[in-house]
């Protein structure tokens, strides 16, 4: 067994691991929530954002297959960590209150499977269309989906319990980024006095941008500002 392995199978090496990879799905969340945003700005906006995303497909399906080996590696760390977890206290608590512990620690449990329920569900929706059919642009760029309208299409109007599932999912991954950023920065070491602030106020801001923008674009189709 090569040291690698040691470590990454190890305490340590497991929020290692949950801590790079949750960093790099943290960046991917924030880029692709701005741009969708482009969705406010109309359907040229938004075509022209998608095909910038495309210049380069090899670049698209590189990080892509960084993206699944995240999730990955997220998943199997988080799964290491509870099974050591629960290994040191193979008997519950009789009685138990939490204390130090944070609701969206606790939730984490909850949140985490939501996420991927959620994942897998928007692939085959916005991605693949094997819930929707989908929608691609006109002219010399046919071949690229028409982002706009599939969002529209896809979260309002007759969809509209689809769109409900977003905003609750969205609100779910605002509570998720906020416990995954301040223990990320706990994780590093800044866990005490105005360094604890700060990565709280850190954690709390960029949860809030992410979140708030995924509730502000799926509100905004639910209710026909955006059509």
């Amino acid at each position: 067994m090569s040291w690698l392995t040691m470590f990454l199978r190890s305490t340590v090496g497991s929020k290692a691991a949950m801590a790079v990879s949750g960093v790099i799905l943290y960046g991917f969340t924030l880029v692709h929530m701005a741009g969708n945003l482009n969705v406010f700005l109309g359907q040229k906006a938004m075509a022209e954002y998608v095909q910038v995303l495309h210049l380069v497909p090899e670049v698209v399906w590189a990080v892509r297959a960084v993206l699944l080996a995240c999730l990955v590696v997220h998943i199997g760390a988080y799964s290491r960590l509870l099974a050591q977890t629960r290994a040191a206290r193979p008997v519950a608590y009789k009685s138990w209150k939490a204390r130090a512990s944070t609701f969206a620690s606790r939730s984490m449990l909850v949140t985490g499977p939501l996420l991927l329920i959620y994942i897998v569900v928007h692939l085959l929706h916005l991605t693949v269309g094997a819930l929707q059919p989908l929608k691609y642009q006109s002219g010399e760029h046919a071949h690229l989906m028409d982002a706009y309208a599939n969002l529209v299409n896809g979260l309002g109007g007759s969809w509209w319990w689809m769109g409900g599932f977003y905003l609750i999912v969205s609100v779910t991954l605002g509570v998720h980024l906020w416990h995954g950023g301040f223990a990320f920065t706990k994780t590093l070491g800044l866990s005490a006095g105005r360094q604890l602030q700060l990565a709280r106020l850190i954690a709390t801001a960029l949860a809030v941008t992410v979140a708030g923008g995924n509730v502000l674009i799926v509100t905004a189709l639910l209710t026909g500002l955006v059509k």
